[in-house]
């Protein structure tokens, strides 16, 4: 069940991944709003799940009613949106503030998981559509296509992780104007000069 209620999430997140990467005047956006997708499913069904133990336990006559049920979904929703807003600023600020190399194997991860489902989801759809059949035997077939799919998955994660400083966005300034994450202690005040 928590497979069949995540799996919407993780593929939509996994085909927004795939287009922001691909456009690079949108790759800061690659990374907050697939963490923002995903992170919308489990504060969606986390308040479902309290406020239908709060229906039952405290209020449990109103639920077989029909607006009973449409407030409960919609609240339900609204909480999955605030929870996928509040991991999008999140998820925009590490980008902006993570190392060099902590960000491009975030970006390697995120890449290779998502090319890898949208992949195979086209691969799925092609075979199915046109009635394709492989001339290898049935056992070679299965074995192969997922080991090509991990393999352009990875090619293509890799291609676009090479310049992963595409993927932070704007840089957040702090006082001396010095980035975030670049920040260190404040240069010396340089000594006054002396009076004529």
């Amino acid at each position: 069940m928590p497979i069949i209620f995540a799996a919407p999430f993780v593929l939509a997140a996994g085909i927004a991944f795939t287009i922001l990467s691909l456009i690079p005047r949108a790759r800061p956006w690659a990374i907050p709003i697939p963490t923002g997708i995903i992170a919308a499913g489990p504060s969606l069904l986390a308040v479902l799940i309290v406020e239908a133990l709060a229906l039952h336990f405290f209020d449990h006559t109103a639920w077989p009613g029909r607006w009973a049920a449409i407030l409960y979904l919609s609240s339900g929703i609204n909480r999955g949106v605030v929870g996928g807003g509040a991991a999008v600023v999140l998820a925009s600020f590490a980008a902006r503030t993570l190392p060099m190399l902590v960000l491009r194997i975030a970006i390697i991860f995120a890449g290779c998981s998502s090319y890898f489902v949208v992949i195979a989801l086209s691969m799925f759809a092609i075979k199915n559509v046109f009635e394709l059949h492989s001339p290898m035997p049935s056992g070679w077939s299965q074995a192969l296509a997922p080991a090509l799919e991990v393999l352009l998955s990875f090619i293509g994660a890799f291609l676009i992780s090479s310049n992963p400083d595409q993927f932070r966005g704007q840089r957040i300034h702090l006082p001396h104007g010095v980035p975030f994450r670049e920040r260190g202690p404040a240069p010396p005040t340089p000594p006054a000069p002396d009076a004529p």
